[in-house]
């Protein structure tokens, strides 16, 4: 009789698993309320019975476009200058939420998105695989997960906050992709990015999403931008 319940729940848990959806990636532009900044949030949805444990995030910066972020001597006037990638106020204060960073799954405005209830584990760097994470201007590079035990199973995850000025371009030009390719040739690659994700259900292979940030030049651009690559051919 034991050994008949074993084999049942043994079946059972199979079927659930063969039955169990992966772990979907949504990537969306947030309104930054600044004329300089695009961002970019991305959110995981899991299926019912599964949970989110881990994700990474590998993104560059091209064209004269440079992340945002919060510095731990903005909170703290001693503390290094050096980027914060969560629990991005630890003081619990309302600050300039157009910056780069990671969390447990929260809903898109929660405040606790921000603070230390949502606040990841960081483990290092994603892609490629570093001991520490890496946050500059043009590259940021950060592996994370799952910190404690947490009842909430999916929401958004990342934020990618683009400063814009450096590159000519206004926002009314830019266009994020969710697939990471351009809709027509010609388009100017701003930032390029990777999301991966595991979770219970899931943890590998990892699921993973491509996306960009392309700019759309001036007609006037684009003609420019025509005519040297008609050049560049006859050359050859």
């Amino acid at each position: 009789m034991h050994l008949r319940v074993i084999a049942v729940t043994a079946v059972l848990g199979c079927a659930s698993l063969a039955t169990a959806q992966p772990p979907q990636l949504n990537v969306v532009e947030f309104p930054s309320g600044d004329p300089a900044v695009f961002v970019v949030d991305v959110a995981v949805d899991v299926g019912v019975d599964d949970a989110w444990t881990a994700a990474g995030l590998s993104a560059r910066t091209f064209a004269g476009a440079a992340f945002r972020y919060r510095y731990r001597d903005e909170i703290d006037p001693n503390a290094p200058h050096v980027p914060l990638l969560t629990n991005v106020e630890p003081d619990n204060v309302r600050r300039d939420r157009a910056i780069t960073f990671v969390n447990q799954p929260r809903a898109q405005t929660s405040n606790s998105r921000f603070r230390i209830g949502g606040a990841a584990a960081l483990a290092g760097g994603y892609d490629p695989p570093t001991p520490y994470p890496s946050a500059d201007a043009t590259f940021v590079n950060v592996a994370f997960f799952r910190e404690g035990i947490d009842e909430i199973t999916d929401g958004y995850i990342e934020r990618v906050a683009i400063d814009i000025s450096g590159t000519g371009f206004s926002l009314a030009q830019l266009y994020l992709s969710p697939t990471g390719q351009p809709e027509m040739p010609g388009h100017l690659l701003i930032v390029a990015g990777e999301t991966a994700v595991a979770t219970h259900l899931f943890p590998t292979p990892l699921t993973i999403r491509n996306w960009a940030v392309f700019a759309v030049p001036e007609p006037a651009a684009l003609a420019l931008l025509a005519v040297s690559g008609l050049m560049a051919l006859r050359r050859r």
